[in-house]
């Protein structure tokens, strides 16, 4: 089964993941096969290409999580430091930085060639999906505790926390930095002041019933 997917930030390529740990890159336009990146011992759960060039990352059940160099198709760095599948990645929008999550409850931010910056800890279950804000400077992690937690990178410390009715699995920041919206049970998206939150107890500015 395909697990992941993304589009290149150009539009020219498609990159897939999935159950047999290879990650596929495909011309957008015509559909066909460009090359297989071959490295991951387990499934691959998330994919992200980085905004500024043709290297992407990815993340896998083998607990690593990759950069791989797409018109060479091979494997520039491992991140290694997870104790569980990697669930989750994203790459900073000046692609200087990389954050993985996974069911260790954990978020590692990375230096695009393998060092280690921080680890975010505080969640209660598995994260399953981060997300950088549009100037770098915030990470948002989404989990199954049923919150949202915003962490201010130059500290390493969480600065807001968005409490859910139910698990959450993805979280996006709006370009402006301002909101981020979460996706999660009971078929809900949530809208989130970012600006103005307070540290706990935020309310939803809207809520979208998907079902």
């Amino acid at each position: 089964a395909v697990r992941c997917s993304h589009v290149s930030f150009d539009g020219s390529l498609i990159v897939t993941g999935g159950d047999g740990g290879d990650v596929q890159i495909w011309d957008a336009e015509t559909g066909e096969s460009v090359t297989s990146l071959s490295g991951h011992t387990g499934a691959v759960n998330a994919l992200m290409f980085v905004p500024s060039g043709k290297a992407l990352v990815s993340g896998s059940s083998d607990t690593t999580a990759k950069v791989w160099d797409e018109p060479n198709a091979t494997c520039l760095c491992t991140y290694k430091g997870h104790k569980a599948p990697v669930l989750g990645v994203a790459v900073s929008p000046n692609g200087e930085m990389v954050a993985s999550c996974c069911q260790e409850k954990a978020v590692h931010v990375w230096k695009m060639d393998g060092v280690n910056l921080k680890v975010l800890k505080g969640h209660n279950a598995a994260v399953r999906a981060c997300n950088f804000s549009a100037d770098g400077s915030l990470l948002a992690s989404a989990s199954l505790d049923k919150t949202v937690r915003v962490w201010n990178l130059s500290s390493g410390k969480q600065t807001v926390e968005y409490g859910h009715r139910g698990k959450v699995y993805d979280v996006h920041f709006t370009q402006d930095g301002t909101k981020l919206i979460s996706s999660s049970a009971f078929a809900t998206c949530t809208l989130w002041d970012v600006a103005s939150a307070p540290a706990t107890g935020a309310v939803p500015l809207k809520e979208y019933k998907t079902g």
